[in-house]
């Protein structure tokens, strides 16, 4: 683990030292490339994902670095597992960073994050995790280029900011209680009080920009569509799955006869009604932003409402849905930004399927057992929820593609053209792998188990049965049918009509037909969305918040001049009537 890191940390000082040659942007990008996948190897050689060191052991300090002391790394199939996935996804997301006007410095910046990742996978200590999680924070804002800079990047590094600021409060307060323990497979379960928890509640939110903030962490600035697989796929959802996790699995080995703090109940509560909230908000979002870069920031919001919704119910089916749904949308963020060239149409149909979850891809296996999940705590009502939120964001999806498809370049670089190819592999992969989940969930149920209990599935090589819920996948190829066929009719009807005659999403069909005409700035696709949909996607309160900020900083400023008039003339009888104010007040 130890020689991958240093690995990555090598490959980008060469890709920063890179950026002094002339032709350095070309070759850094294959370096970083190279560098990746060359850690990657040493990982897998070091570790492998069968076998030994899977025991939660602690990693050994290299000779060299025996002077820092003891490590504070465990190495399980946890940590294993995420650890080279982030490099594998990070590979991906480095082919399109580098493809571009993306400096070899930006590139260092990716490769260091992709680090980062990968040590905070392994990573016990809550004291470093929370150093990695500010790490993060700023490496994101120095690989997004300057041109990017605006209100959405102010919220999205406010919002970053503030929740590893928060779990570095947790933290503290966790040391003070435990007398600087700070080590998750020590720390004693009487430091998990209100506080500590209401920070990692608040660092959830934050990081991962759930509702009322929904997407703040994960806006794409405007480069685009996105450009920000890397943040999307990985820096966001990762860190949170992986704290949590780890948490649940502190319950799980030292809880005595059901036996868990006080405050942990109401916690996963609270992460549930988060989730639940978040993805349905996200989902209006997807609709409400369809056809601009912001779309990417609600359908990641969305996927990682799931995410929360899953984890939050403390469950070994919550679990496993919410591993299964995070990695999905974690390969298909990334192969949606490499995919280009002949066959585009293609990959892009299937990985924007995967992406929102649609029968026969590898995305709706994680809603599927999520669904399970919700069925097995009695709340089967809420299942509803997360079927209107799934529509919501088929339909943005599937608007926000066809109006897209209209504005892609013609010209297509060597580079683009070798990335599409990569793409369509991706999605037929995405596809293989959910008409065949025997292949892979049980090594996904195997990771979830580290958290403690076991799911309650029957997984052969095509059917998944959870409980009493059952899905034969090659079935499901008749739904995915059913809706490609519907898909390809509101299309054509979209094209052959210049005034929808059809009470059937009639905005949508409208604006389909607009979007094939050229536009200079891309523009919200439903520019007037029904009502219910836009005060349901809370754009309101993002709107109010900052307008709430401004009066703020207007405010400031006029106490700023105030405050310079005052200068030199009364700061002294202010200050001496102010202390004898405290005075009066502590000494009554």
């Amino acid at each position: 683990m130890i020689y991958a890191l240093v690995t990555l940390i090598l490959t980008a000082l060469v890709c920063y030292l890179l950026g002094f040659t002339s032709r350095g942007a070309r070759s850094a990008r294959i370096v970083a490339v190279t560098g990746v996948l060359a850690s990657l190897a040493v990982a897998l050689q070091q570790e492998g994902l069968q076998g030994g060191g899977m025991d939660g052991a602690a990693i050994p300090w290299p000779d060299f670095m025996s002077r820092l002391g003891t490590s504070f790394y465990r190495s399980d199939l946890l940590a294993a597992s995420i650890g080279a996935w982030c490099i594998a996804v990070g590979a991906l997301c480095l082919l399109r960073i580098g493809d571009g006007n993306r400096s070899p410095s930006q590139l260092a910046a990716a490769t260091l994050a992709i680090a980062a990742l990968y040590s905070l996978a392994h990573t016990t200590d809550l004291r470093a995790f929370a150093a990695h999680l500010l790490l993060l924070a700023f490496l994101t804002w120095t690989y997004l280029p300057s041109s990017a800079e605006g209100a959405l990047i102010t919220r999205q590094r406010a919002a970053q900011t503030l929740g590893a600021l928060s779990l570095l409060g947790a933290v503290l307060i966790i040391g003070r209680t435990t007398g600087n323990i700070y080590g998750l497979e020590s720390l004693s379960l009487a430091a998990l009080t209100l506080w500590p928890l209401v920070l990692v509640l608040l660092f959830v939110v934050f990081w991962l920009g759930l509702a009322p903030f929904t997407g703040w962490s994960a806006l794409p600035g405007d480069e685009g569509e996105s450009k920000g697989a890397l943040l999307q796929g990985l820096i966001l959802g990762v860190p949170a799955l992986l704290i949590l996790l780890r948490l649940q699995a502190l319950i799980s080995s030292q809880a005595l006869a059901g036996s868990v703090p006080p405050d942990w109940i109401w916690f996963t509560t609270a992460l549930t009604w988060l989730g639940g909230i978040t993805t349905l908000t996200a989902g209006a979002a997807v609709v409400v932003w369809a056809g601009t870069s912001r779309w990417s920031g609600a359908l990641t919001a969305y996927t990682l409402g799931l995410t929360v919704w899953g984890l939050g119910l403390d469950t070994p089916t919550g679990r496993f849905a919410a591993l299964v749904v995070l990695l999905s949308y974690g390969l298909g963020r990334a192969a949606l930004d490499l995919s280009a060239g002949q066959y585009d149409w293609l990959s892009r149909l299937t990985l924007g399927l995967s992406l929102v979850f649609a029968p026969l891809t590898v995305g709706f296996t994680g809603v599927w057992l999520l669904t399970s999940a919700i069925i097995e705590t009695g709340h089967t009502t809420l299942a509803l929820v997360l079927i209107g939120a799934a529509i919501l964001a088929a339909v943005g999806t599937a608007i926000h593609l066809v109006s897209v498809a209209t504005r892609q370049p013609t010209d297509v670089s060597p580079g683009r053209r070798y990335g599409g190819l990569l793409a369509l592999g991706l999605s037929a992969l995405l596809v293989i792998g959910g008409a065949l989940p025997g292949l892979w969930l049980p090594y996904i149920s195997s990771i979830a188990d580290i958290a403690g209990g076991t799911a309650n599935l029957d997984v052969t090589w095509a059917t998944v049965q959870s409980g009493d819920l059952f899905a034969p996948f090659p079935l499901l190829a008749f739904a995915a049918a059913i809706i490609g066929l519907l898909g390809f009719v509101l299309r054509t009807w979209a094209k052959s009509t210049t005034t929808p005659g059809s009470a059937l999403l009639p905005t949508a069909l409208d604006r389909l037909q607009k979007a094939r005409q050229p536009v200079s700035t891309p523009q919200p696709l439903l520019s007037n969305p029904p009502p219910a949909v836009w005060w349901l996607s809370l754009v309101w309160i993002e709107r109010g918040v900052f307008g709430f900020g401004a009066l703020l900083a207007r405010a400031g400023s006029r106490l700023g001049i105030l405050l310079a008039r005052l200068e030199g003339r009364y700061y002294l009888p202010l200050a001496l009537i102010l202390a004898l104010l405290i005075v009066l007040a502590v000494t009554r």
